[in-house]
């Protein structure tokens, strides 16, 4: 069975800091952050999206015990997959939109009943699927069922009630009569008006050298995370998803044009491309409340550009976000401290804050598709 939707998830934090108590025992701070998406393979848009952190602190004292970071970090990353799961059971709504040819007409537009919690926004392109080749059990020649296969791509034309017109986009490779179609959206009101948007680009200026692709994922997870965008993932991950086709479902008892039902390069038409741009300033040492700190400043832009005219910028954004972290006071080495990678890691955060401010500014200034 081909999947609806595919999980993709990435650890994007992982500290261990440690600090001497005022009982001599050394107190050991770890902290991970997981990235987590859910995308359609059919469509290639992220319909959800979410960061979770996890910490836990271990006291050691000496000639007690010696701290195994391993053992450590794969219990707090269990407890946090378990706070992930009660994370998407909370806030994951998945709103489904289905439709089925119900006439095909003599000028080429086709009427599609629909069924499902969502709606179609005009100008929507979705794929109808028919039903090809048969699935035969290699064994006992029993039938499997049949693959879906791609029959034509429709832009919705309109929708009222439960029915919408539609008209394809080139000509059909298969009859019409008995398509079908299935599209995943967020749910809330307006979840099928949303501007589609795929991160192009995410440039990293300066000293600090936070990872460009790091940087384009925090900004595409606080778009998924809004109410105001729809997101596609970016070329490199479609690219993934034809290796998956091949793997997967490529050969064997699935034909070619079965496994091609997953989504090619060629499928994706976003609305808008967004840019985004960061600097980040060298840490500065300063001292707060007898303590020393470093003071951090952080500086993103994200442009919104049209896909199809490159240079008509629809939005911008820009926001500062200075910041202060306590240095650890003890006289122990840091286990995982301060060095020019570890302050990256708190960029990384600090760019979090300002992507989901940002995105905010955003979705009040870009018009709908």
């Amino acid at each position: 069975m081909i999947p609806d939707f595919l999980v993709r998830a990435a650890i994007s934090r992982a500290d261990a800091l440690s600090e001497e108590g005022p009982d001599g025992a050394t107190y050991y701070i770890l902290k991970v952050g997981v990235d987590l998406s859910f995308y359609d393979v059919r469509t290639g848009q992220l319909f959800y999206a979410t960061y979770v952190e996890g910490s836990q602190q271990e006291r050691v004292r000496a000639g007690e015990r010696e701290l195994d970071l391993s053992v450590s970090y794969r219990n707090l990353l269990q407890r946090t997959m378990g706070e992930i799961g009660r994370r998407v059971a909370t806030e994951y709504a998945p709103v489904a939109v289905e439709g089925q040819v119900r006439e095909v007409r003599g000028d080429g537009s086709v009427v599609l009943a629909l069924s499902g919690t969502g709606s179609l926004a005009s100008g929507s392109v979705v794929t109808l699927w028919t039903d090809g080749e048969e699935v035969l059990d290699p064994v006992g020649r029993r039938s499997l069922g049949r693959i879906e296969v791609p029959a034509a791509r429709l832009r919705i034309v309109r929708q009222s009630g439960r029915a919408a017109e539609a008209l394809p986009i080139g000509a059909p490779v298969r009859p019409l009569a008995g398509g079908r179609f299935r599209t995943a959206a967020r749910s809330g009101e307006g979840a099928g008006s949303r501007p589609l948007v795929q991160v192009q680009r995410a440039e990293v200026r300066g000293e600090i050298e936070v990872p460009a692709a790091l940087l384009g994922e925090i900004v595409q997870t606080a778009l998924a995370d809004s109410r105001a965008f729809a997101v596609l993932e970016p070329t490199d991950v479609l690219g993934e998803l034809a290796v998956v086709r091949e793997r997967e479902f490529g050969g064997g008892s699935f034909s070619a044009a079965g496994a091609a039902q997953l989504l090619s390069a060629q499928t994706a038409q976003p609305a808008l491309l967004a840019r985004v741009v960061a600097r980040f300033l060298p840490p500065v040492r300063a001292e707060e409340g007898g303590r020393p700190v470093q003071a951090y400043e952080a500086r993103v832009g994200i442009a919104l550009v049209d896909a199809a005219d490159t240079t008509r910028v629809v939005a911008t954004a820009a926001q500062v976000l200075t910041s202060r972290f306590a240095l650890p006071r003890g006289r122990r080495q840091v286990v995982v401290g301060l060095s020019a990678h570890d302050v990256a890691k708190i960029y990384a955060q600090l760019s979090r804050q300002l992507a989901a401010s940002l995105v905010r500014e955003l979705g009040a200034a870009a018009p709908g598709p």
